[in-house]
C-alpha cells in the first residue's frame, strides 16, 4: 500500500508517514485510545514514491488482563481512488458554482416532487427570498403567487412527463417590478434513463422585448417602405430571383401590393416584368455585403424609387425605399421651365431686335406709301406710271404685312381683338387654306359643338392657321391629310402638370394635326425659335412658327407640339374662353373715299420724311396744317398761333418731350383741342410713355391715306368710334 517492506516499518512511528498530520495530533489520538476510545479516521499517508495515499484507519484499544492499556490495533483500507473522485467532484461543483455565479441567468433545479433542490444566488435579488429558505420546498410551500405556482407546476411537470426540453416566455412581478423572462427547461436523467430532475434557466428579456416592440412599431409606422428579400441563385451562383420575407405597411402604400400577397413568394411570380438589373443589384448586396443606394424606375409598377439596400444576414437583402416619382417629375418640370426661360430670354432678345427693325421699317414704308398714293392721285389710270405706282403701293402694303409678322413674333403687334366664334373664322378662310396646301393634301375641319367665344384679332387666327398648315404641307411628301379640330376644354391641375406653363381653366382648344414624317426631339427643342428651319436654304424664313408662338402668347394662350419620327405632328393651342358676353364679329371696313375737312391741325413728328408726308396728305384732304419737327417747336407754335387749333397729331416717341406730355401741356392752354397719337411702335411698347385709354385715338405706322382720314375724323369727333 505504502510501498515499504514490513521490516522497514517495524519500530518506526506512524506519524513519520503522514502527509499532513503532526506528531502532536498523533499523541492526542493515542491518549484517546488509552482512555478506551476506538477511532475511525481518514488519513493521508506518503507513498514511498512521494505520492499521497488515502486510507481509512480503524483503531481499537488493546488491554491486558488487568485492564490496563496495552496498545492499539489498526486496520488500513485504501480509499485513494474514492478521495480522488470526491476531489474531482468537489472541484467540479466549485467550478459549477462559480459558473452559476458568473452568468446572469437564474438557474434552479427541481426534483420530481417539484421541490427546489439547488439554485443560483441571484434568485434572492429576483424574489426577495434566500436560497436556503427555498431548499426542499415547492413554489406553493414557499408562498409564491398562484399565477406563478400554476405556471411552474404545468411547465416542469410537462418536462418530467415527456423528457423533452422546453422553452417559454413568462412575465411576473419581481422586486424590480414586472419583468419578462425567457425560461429554458432541461431534463436530467438517471442511470435508468428516467428524468430525475429538471433544471430551469431564466433570462431577463424585458429590455429586449421593449426594444423589439419599439422597432416593430417603427417597422410598422415608418413612412419609408421596407422589404426583406431572400436571394435565389442558379447552379452557378448567379442571382435569378428573390423571395419576399417581410414587408411593412408603407411598402403596401407605396407599391399597392398587399403583404399577404407577396410574403413567401418570388418577385417574378408577383411581377413578371421586373427588370433583371433589380435582381442583380439586390443579389450583389446579399453576396458581397456591401450596402448600396440605388435609383430605379420600376416598369412593372410605373414608380421611381430611391433605395437603400444592405445585408442583414447571409443571402438576404433588406431595402428601405421611398417613392420619388413626384420628385423626378418636379425635377423634369424644373428642367423644362429652365429651358423655357432660356427660350423666352432668347425670343425676348430677338423680339426687341425685330421690334426695332419693324419700327424703323414702318417709318420708311409710311413715306413710300404716302408719296406713292399722292403720286397715284396725280396720274390718270391710262398713264404708264399708274400701273407702276399701283405696284409700289401693293408692295408697300405687303411689306407692311411682313413687319406686322415680325411684330407678332415679337408680341409687339398692334392688334384689334374682338369676340369671335373660332369655327366661323376658320370656316371663312378654309377655301384660301385649300389653295395654299394644294390638291394632294386633304384638309379636314372637325368643328366642336357649342364652342365658347374667344377674344382675339381674326387676322391673327388667319396667321396662325396659315403658318401651321403651310408648315404641315411642306412636311408631307406626296399625299396626306391635315386635320383642324376645335373643342371646348377645361384642363385641371393634374392634366396641366403634363404641359409646362398651362394653367387650369376654360379654353377653346385648336389642334392642327398632319400625317407628315414627324420630328425628332432635337428639332422640337428649337421649333419656335426665330429663323430656325429644317427646310432647304431659300425655302423657308424660319419665322412661321415663331410668328404663331408670338400670336398665341400675345393673346394669353398656350401652344404645344407633339411629334415622333414616323408618326406625324400635332400642334395644340389653348385660347382662353371669353366670358363677358359681349360679341363683335363684324370687321371694320375703311371707307372707299378719304373724308376731309377744313379744321386746323398741329402735327409734331421728328422724322422729317414722315412729317412731310403727313403735311401733304392732310393738306390734300382740305385741312390747315402746322407741321413741326419736334415737340418743343410744336409747343412754341401752339403758343404763337392765335387762332383755334382743332387737333394735335403727334408721334409718341420723340427726343426730349414725348407726345403724351406735349398733348398735356398744350391742352392746359387749349382744353378743347383734340389729340391723336401715331407711332411705329405698338400700344404695348409705348405704354411706358403714357396710357392709351380706349377713347384715345391711335394709328400705327405705316398707314394708308384712307386709314389716316378716318382716324382724323374720329379724333375730331366727326365720326362714330
Amino acid at each position: 500500500m505504502l510501498g515499504y517492506p514490513a521490516d522497514y516499518l517495524i519500530g518506526r512511528k506512524v506519524h513519520e508517514f503522514f502527509c499532513e498530520q503532526t506528531s502532536g495530533e498523533t499523541d492526542i489520538h493515542l491518549q484517546r485510545r488509552r482512555a478506551g476510545q476506538d477511532e475511525i479516521h481518514e488519513r493521508c499517508f506518503r507513498h514511498k514514491d512521494g505520492s499521497p495515499v488515502w486510507v481509512t484507519l480503524s483503531a481499537k484499544s488493546l488491554r491486558d488482563e488487568k485492564g490496563n492499556f496495552a496498545g492499539s490495533f489498526a486496520m488500513l483500507t485504501d480509499i485513494t481512488a474514492r478521495k480522488k473522485m470526491e476531489e474531482e467532484l468537489r472541484q467540479s461543483e466549485e467550478h459549477y458554482r462559480t459558473l452559476i455565479k458568473a452568468i446572469p441567468d437564474t438557474m434552479v433545479r427541481f426534483d420530481r416532487r417539484l421541490r427546489f433542490i439547488s439554485m443560483s444566488d441571484n434568485i434572492e435579488a429576483l424574489t426577495g427570498t434566500s436560497p436556503a429558505s427555498l431548499i426542499g420546498k415547492t413554489h406553493r410551500e414557499a408562498g409564491f403567487p398562484e399565477k406563478l405556482c400554476a405556471f411552474w407546476e404545468n411547465e416542469i411537470s410537462g418536462v418530467f412527463a415527456t423528457g423533452l426540453a422546453a422553452e417559454t416566455d413568462f412575465s411576473f412581478d419581481t422586486r424590480q417590478g414586472e419583468k419578462i423572462f425567457n425560461w429554458r427547461l432541461l431534463p436530467e436523467f438517471d442511470e435508468k434513463g428516467l428524468v430525475q430532475s429538471v433544471i430551469t434557466m431564466g433570462r431577463d428579456i424585458t429590455e429586449h422585448r421593449r426594444l423589439e416592440q419599439k422597432y416593430r412599431s417603427l417597422f410598422q409606422e415608418m413612412f419609408d417602405g421596407f422589404a426583406l428579400h431572400e436571394i435565389i441563385l442558379d447552379d452557378w451562383g448567379n442571382p435569378i430571383d428573390y423571395r419576399f420575407l417581410a414587408v411593412n405597411p408603407a411598402f403596401e402604400l407605396l407599391t399597392g401590393l398587399k403583404a399577404e400577397d407577396v410574403v413567401g413568394r418570388r418577385v417574378l411570380d408577383i411581377l413578371p416584368n421586373t427588370e433583371r438589373h433589380w435582381i442583380e443589384a439586390y443579389g450583389r448586396v446579399a453576396l458581397t455585403g456591401e450596402p448600396a443606394v440605388l435609383e430605379m424606375h420600376h416598369e412593372g409598377l410605373g414608380i421611381d424609387f430611391e433605395i437603400s439596400a444592405f445585408r442583414p444576414a447571409p443571402m438576404q437583402c433588406a431595402n428601405i425605399f421611398i417613392n420619388v416619382t413626384e420628385l423626378k417629375r418636379a425635377e423634369k418640370e424644373k428642367t423644362n421651365l429652365q429651358a423655357q426661360l432660356h427660350q423666352a430670354q432668347k425670343m425676348e432678345s430677338v423680339g426687341r431686335l425685330a421690334g426695332g427693325v419693324a419700327h424703323d421699317f414702318n417709318n420708311k414704308l409710311g413715306v413710300i406709301m404716302g408719296h406713292a398714293e399722292m403720286a397715284l392721285e396725280s396720274v390718270i389710270s391710262s398713264h404708264p406710271l399708274h400701273a407702276h405706282l399701283t405696284e409700289i403701293i401693293k408692295a408697300s402694303r405687303l411689306s407692311a404685312d411682313l413687319t406686322r409678322q415680325l411684330l407678332t413674333f415679337a408680341r409687339k403687334q398692334a392688334i384689334s381683338p374682338r369676340v369671335i366664334d373660332l369655327n366661323e373664322t376658320i370656316q371663312g378662310m378654309f377655301k384660301m387654306l385649300g389653295r395654299l396646301i394644294g390638291e394632294n393634301i386633304e384638309l379636314v375641319h372637325q368643328a366642336g359643338k357649342s364652342l365658347w367665344p374667344v377674344y382675339i384679332d381674326p387676322v391673327q387666327i388667319d396667321q396662325i392657321l396659315a403658318n401651321l398648315c403651310i408648315n404641315s404641307r411642306d412636311a408631307i411628301a406626296g399625299k396626306g391629310r391635315i386635320t383642324v379640330t376645335t373643342a371646348n376644354s377645361s384642363p385641371d391641375a393634374a392634366y396641366c402638370r403634363n404641359f409646362s406653363a398651362l394653367k387650369p381653366g376654360d379654353y377653346v382648344r385648336l389642334t392642327v394635326a398632319d400625317t407628315g414624317p414627324g420630328m425628332t426631339e432635337e428639332v422640337k427643342e428649337h421649333l419656335f425659335e426665330p429663323f430656325f428651319t429644317t427646310k432647304e436654304e431659300g425655302k423657308g424664313t424660319g419665322l412661321g412658327l415663331a410668328t404663331v408662338f408670338g400670336a398665341v402668347k400675345q393673346n394669353k394662350g398656350y401652344i404645344y407640339a407633339e411629334s415622333e419620327p414616323g408618326r406625324g405632328s400635332i400642334f395644340t393651342i389653348y385660347l382662353p374662353r371669353h366670358t363677358d358676353g359681349r360679341r363683335n364679329d363684324v370687321d371694320e371696313k375703311e371707307p372707299a373715299d378719304a373724308p376731309g375737312g377744313t379744321e386746323t391741325i398741329l402735327v409734331a413728328e421728328d422724322e422729317t420724311s414722315i412729317l412731310n408726308v403727313l403735311r401733304m396728305l392732310l393738306t390734300r384732304m382740305g385741312y390747315r396744317v402746322l407741321a413741326m419737327p419736334s415737340a418743343e417747336e410744336a409747343l412754341l407754335a401752339a403758343a404763337a398761333h392765335k387762332e383755334q387749333i382743332d387737333l394735335l397729331i403727334t408721334d409718341v416717341v420723340m427726343p426730349g418731350m414725348n407726345g403724351f406730355e406735349l398733348a398735356r401741356r398744350i391742352r392746359a392752354e387749349r382744353p378743347d383741342m383734340k389729340a391723336m397719337f401715331i407711332s411705329g411702335y405698338t400700344p404695348d411698347s409705348i405704354s411706358k410713355y403714357g396710357k392709351l385709354d380706349k377713347d384715345v385715338v391711335f394709328i400705327q405706322k405705316p398707314f394708308t391715306k384712307e386709314a389716316l382720314a378716318k382716324k382724323v375724323r374720329q379724333a375730331l369727333g366727326k365720326e362714330e368710334n
